[in-house]
């Protein structure tokens, strides 16, 4: 199995991130978390598959629990990879993601 192919699965509420994320799909990950926002109730995400990531899609998650907190939709983070830890934490993201829950 390709590993560098990004995976983006939506189940009802949930949306699970693998492979190799980044700048190149945004959108699709955009499209995936978008229609989520139109219905109040928690939001689950689950990275703990994502084996890389970059600046752009972190400050997409950003962008989107902004969003849905404004709309009183919490972010629930299911898992995150190791990965996702050590990129959001040298990109000063990691608290303002809502990590610490989930990476302790």
């Amino acid at each position: 199995m390709n590993t560098d192919i990004p995976t983006v699965r939506k189940q009802r509420r949930t949306v699970k991130l693998s492979g190799v994320t980044g700048v190149a799909n945004t959108e699709e990950i955009h499209a995936a978390l978008a229609p989520l926002l139109a219905r109040k109730g928690k939001v689950s995400l689950d990275l703990g598959a994502v084996e890389r990531t970059d600046t752009a899609v972190l400050q997409l998650l950003l962008a989107f629990r902004k969003a849905a907190a404004a709309r009183n939709c919490p972010v629930v983070w299911l898992k995150l990879s190791e990965s996702v830890i050590d990129t959001s934490r040298r990109l000063g993201l990691f608290k303002s993601l809502g990590f610490e829950a989930c990476a302790d």
